[in-house]
């Protein structure tokens, strides 16, 4: 268990949150950051911002792969770091003066931390623990004062509840949203291995069972999710609690800051994270 042992962890009152995320609920844990991340173009404006920037339809890869390096170097990192203060750093920069409301801001960060939780409640090992829910809370809660997403709801609880009524009130469907869901299946089909590989074709029809929702899926342009795709996710959670049961969590680190991972095979510097700045 050495590798869950680690002397050089931050020093910050998030330790078993990034346990969560780097060993007990790895997997549960990244196929929400996934959902999250299709889910944040169900909503006409943000869909118009994320096509205006062009990242989406030039490199859907390096923009998804990005996203996923920016919060997991934060989270095994800890946000006094040097790496973690560039991730910082460019979220402020990427951000600045677009036109979207305080309101847009806070429902894509709480995003990032409500659909895990909840994919981990219906398709996990487990449930997140009363410690790492509160510790997800707080955690995204700076990361919000650091990048000047203020006024978060205080727990979970409120979080959620302003979650669902922002989607009540916004998403809808959108030419730019079918657009970006478009461009960015191949993201998806990226993130299918091992036996689930087989099934890339069909990749329209799962990303409907992993985003759930039939008013998202709407909003996405993509079919409403079968029964069975629902079952072969209840199935596909079933089978790996059994064999949790058997191994325990896992042993060695889900993200290593620098490691290869998606659109960067040979590793990466924090730098190479994010767009050139001669293109904003």
């Amino acid at each position: 268990m050495r590798h869950r042992d680690r002397t050089d962890e931050p020093h910050d009152d998030y330790s078993a949150f990034r346990r969560a995320v780097q060993f007990d609920l790895a997997q549960d844990i990244n196929a929400g950051f996934v959902s999250a991340y299709f889910r944040s173009f169900a909503t006409p404006d943000s869909a118009r911002v994320l096509m205006a920037s062009g990242a989406m339809q030039s490199d859907p890869l390096k923009r998804a792969t990005d996203t996923g390096v920016v919060i997991y170097e934060l989270i095994a990192n800890g946000f006094d770091h040097p790496r973690s203060m560039q991730m910082l750093e460019l979220l402020r920069r990427v951000h600045k003066g677009l036109p979207v409301t305080a309101d847009d801001y806070r429902y894509v960060l709480l995003s990032m931390l409500i659909v895990p939780y909840r994919w981990c409640a219906r398709y996990g090992i487990r449930p997140w623990t009363t410690e790492e829910t509160a510790q997800g809370v707080a955690f995204f809660t700076e990361l919000g004062d650091r990048i000047g997403i203020d006024r978060l709801p205080p727990t979970m609880t409120a979080m959620e509840a302003f979650f669902d009524q922002y989607e009540t009130d916004t998403v809808r469907p959108s030419p730019d949203s079918h657009t970006l869901v478009l461009a960015s299946l191949d993201v998806f089909r990226f993130q299918l291995t091992g036996p689930m590989r087989l099934l890339r074709f069909l990749a329209p029809q799962l990303l409907s069972a992993t985003v759930e929702d039939p008013r998202i899926c709407h909003a996405l342009g993509i079919p409403p999710a079968a029964r069975w795709t629902r079952a072969l996710l209840h199935t596909s959670a079933g089978a790996r609690r059994a064999v949790n049961r058997i191994t325990g969590p896992r042993r060695r680190l889900f993200f290593t800051p620098g490691a290869p991972v998606g659109a960067y095979p040979h590793g990466y510097r924090p730098s190479d994270v994010g767009p050139e700045r001669t293109k904003l």
